[in-house]
């Protein structure tokens, strides 16, 4: 009976097994889109009214987001309330709109919603939005 030996076993593997990454980098990926569904789009907490009818939003429109605390953000930033006009201007000359859409949480004072528009439409927007959650009673 003979015995072949196999010189070849104390070679070093010199390839790089990437099944196990590629798994890992699947299973992330998995993770993070089930995740991103839950972010909120606004990154504020605002619940929004409900309305029953819907309106389809124009990629030119400015977005403003009145939080239940009474501040006012837009794009990711604070509106302060004393440069509101020229911060509006701003927005809109940066987004060639002249759209303003309000976000504002149902439980905002309506004063200050009325305030936001005001400064609105002294800052040159011509037509104003009140967003809603679609649904209703």
């Amino acid at each position: 009976m003979a015995v072949s030996v196999d010189e070849n076993d104390d070679d070093v593997m010199s390839e790089i097994n990437i099944t196990p990454l590629t798994d890992v980098l699947l299973v992330l990926l998995i993770i993070f889109m089930i995740t991103a569904t839950f972010i909120s789009r606004t990154g504020f907490n605002i619940n929004l009214p409900q309305a029953r009818t819907k309106e389809q939003s124009k990629p030119t429109e400015v977005k403003v987001f009145i939080t239940k605390e009474g501040k006012v953000f837009s794009q990711g930033q604070w509106i302060r309330d004393r440069g509101m006009e020229e911060s509006l201007k701003e927005l809109l000359s940066r987004s060639k709109g002249d759209r303003l859409v309000i976000e504002a949480d149902k439980d905002v004072n309506y004063g200050l919603v009325i305030t936001v528009m005001d400064r609105a439409k002294k800052a040159g927007v011509s037509s104003i939005a009140l967003a809603a959650r679609l649904g209703g009673p």
